[in-house]
């Protein structure tokens, strides 16, 4: 986190708030965008050449981390 409060990830900032607030998103992205074979991300449905972690995951894990540190403020999850 960002000394401004946010995630560091510039314009995706919205993109981890929108999933801290919808339940079972950020668990549900982190189990979908894993690392195939050939370091493709899996979740990205088979398009070749997303390179894994892809945007997803990386939003995903920004937000689960936020939650990891704020757990007495945790937003709707799971």
């Amino acid at each position: 986190m960002t000394a401004d409060g946010g995630f560091g990830m510039g314009d995706l900032n919205f993109v981890v708030e929108f999933m801290l607030v919808q339940p079972g998103m950020v668990e549900g992205v982190l189990a979908a965008h894993t690392r195939s074979d050939n370091g493709d991300c899996a979740g990205c449905g088979g398009v070749q050449g997303v390179k894994w972690p892809c945007v997803h995951y990386s939003c995903a894990r920004a937000a689960a981390s936020w939650c990891d540190r704020h757990a007495d403020v945790t937003p709707l999850r799971g």
